[in-house]
């Protein structure tokens, strides 16, 4: 049953008028808000009435009524420490409550703007009509800031983007945004990581946006970890150009409510895209992972693989689709989504889709969803070691595929320790 307040829209409204007041912004922008909140009042939040939230209900997310937090002016320096990856050389971006507050001396070729003091023009973003929730960022949004790559050129270290809430007084709604321009044959790889600063209630509403030029290379991961009563909803659009090629690791390790849109639009010929997911939840964590990879031209390849793993009364729902459009002949794309219940009480919703209107194309997709293997589980106990550690080493192993994938070893090193601290065993 969906338990939103009746009233959270209108305070909603209310509060975007106040804020919009309170915070000026280039006549663009203010015309983005005002056709946001516009939108907002034609708009519902989302109820399993709809068929894309069928599985899904935020009712514990915004029964809090959460409203956006006051903005801050600056940082705690202990937070450059506190908040980045142990061993990790990275250029670290600090943005708190949809500002960016603190960066890094860039590299060269790197550069970090408002869109309004953007030197060469790029098109406004515009939000989903039918999506409330890219609308309420819209007409929250304090400025556009992006991030761009020149052509031709390799940034060595990752560039970490730690976004942080927050939540220290009050219940809140936070927009987190960011867009990314990589120019022609540039490489780089990406970083996203959330964090509290309280334990009040916490909606966190992300839009990034990314725009790959013909033969850029990008590798972008996100971790997702979240106290009991932080709740996410994101949204990740990437179009991509001809030759590029865009790989995203998504893990999504804790948390209260975790929405995840990803879509991909692949617009020129011999592109490549990579998405590889894993989320574990236990308790009564929800994770809801949407996927949509629309092949738009010839030639193109795209591979997914999500895993999952849900202990206790938590649920999961993977819904990925592969979109072949008829002109986009030659594609070859693959879907694959697994997953382990540790409990009797856990619950797997799973729907991998292809819609194809191209007759030369290689696509396939599938779905496991299942215990572990009592044979494996006698194996390894058989050979001395105890029956809990022996689920806690298959899952480990089954966990630790999608980890692997990541190319930055500080990175796996990382998600690797909180993943074996989750199952209480030791990779010493």
């Amino acid at each position: 049953m969906d338990l939103l307040p009746e009233n959270y829209k209108e305070l909603l409204l209310h509060y975007i008028d106040n804020w919009t007041a309170c915070h000026t912004a280039p006549a663009y922008l203010q015309n983005l808000r005002a056709q946001a909140k516009g939108a907002i009042q034609g708009l519902s939040f989302p109820t399993r009435k709809m068929e894309e939230w069928k599985y899904t209900t935020l009712d514990r997310a915004i029964g809090h009524q959460p409203l956006p937090p006051d903005p801050l002016t600056g940082i705690d320096p202990d937070w450059l420490e506190q908040y980045a990856l142990p061993g990790l050389e990275a250029t670290r971006l600090v943005c708190i409550n949809g500002e960016i507050l603190y960066h890094d001396p860039l590299p060269k070729g790197v550069r970090l703007e408002r869109l309004e003091q953007w030197p060469s023009h790029l098109p406004e973003p515009v939000p989903q009509p039918h999506d409330i929730f890219e609308q309420i960022h819209t007409a929250l949004l304090s400025s556009h800031w992006v991030l761009g790559v020149a052509p031709g050129v390799s940034v060595e270290k990752p560039i970490h983007c730690i976004n942080l809430i927050d939540n220290r007084l009050k219940n809140v709604l936070c927009q987190h945004g960011l867009l990314m321009q990589f120019g022609a044959g540039a490489q780089c790889n990406l970083l996203e990581t959330q964090h509290c600063l309280g334990k009040h209630s916490a909606l966190n509403n992300s839009l990034m946006q990314l725009q790959l030029a013909p033969n850029s290379v990008v590798g972008h991961v996100q971790i997702q970890q979240g106290h009991a009563y932080q709740s996410t909803v994101q949204r990740t659009h990437v179009y991509q150009a001809g030759g590029s090629t865009y790989s995203n690791y998504l893990f999504s390790l804790s948390g209260q409510i975790i929405r995840n849109n990803l879509h991909l639009s692949l617009q020129g010929e011999h592109t490549e895209a990579n998405l590889y997911g894993l989320y574990l939840a236990k308790d009564h964590t929800h994770i809801d992972n949407h996927t949509l990879v629309d092949h738009q031209v010839p030639n193109c390849q795209s591979n997914q693989l999500y895993k999952g793993v849900l202990a206790g009364n938590a649920t999961g729902v993977f819904n990925g689709k592969i979109y072949v459009r008829p002109q986009a002949q030659k594609t070859n794309a693959y879907q694959q989504n697994r997953n382990l219940l540790l409990s009797e009480k856990a619950t797997m919703n799973t729907k991998p889709q292809l819609e194809i209107w191209a007759d030369d194309v290689k696509c396939s997709h599938g779905c496991t969803i299942g215990q572990l293997d009592e044979g494996q589980l006698f194996y390894l106990q058989a050979r001395g070691i105890g029956p809990e550690a022996s689920k806690a080493m298959m899952v480990y192993a089954f966990a630790s595929e999608i980890v692997e994938k990541v190319k930055n070893a500080q990175v796996r090193d990382y998600l690797l320790g909180i993943i074996a601290n989750q199952l209480n065993f030791s990779i010493d």
